[in-house]
């Protein structure tokens, strides 16, 4: 079986760590509970939030300039 490339996994494993958190914090969680139960430092939750928020805002804008060209 071949492996996949080293990218491909930090991506997978990336958006795997971005799940866990918004699984953790569905349900109200404050930072140190997170941190806990995704196993995270302070450092990487703060790193993975702000990748999340990067991945919301670029899909909150394409889909904003989507809704925009349908009025025309």
């Amino acid at each position: 079986m071949e492996k996949e490339p080293l990218e491909t996994r930090k991506l997978r494993d990336r958006f795997c760590i971005i799940a866990e958190i918004l699984v953790v914090a569905k349900d109200g969680s404050l930072k140190p509970q997170i941190m806990y139960r995704a196993d995270l430092s302070l450092a990487q939750l703060n790193e993975y939030l702000s990748r999340a928020r990067s991945l919301a805002q670029k899909k909150y804008d394409v889909l904003a300039r989507f809704d925009r060209e349908e009025d025309y």
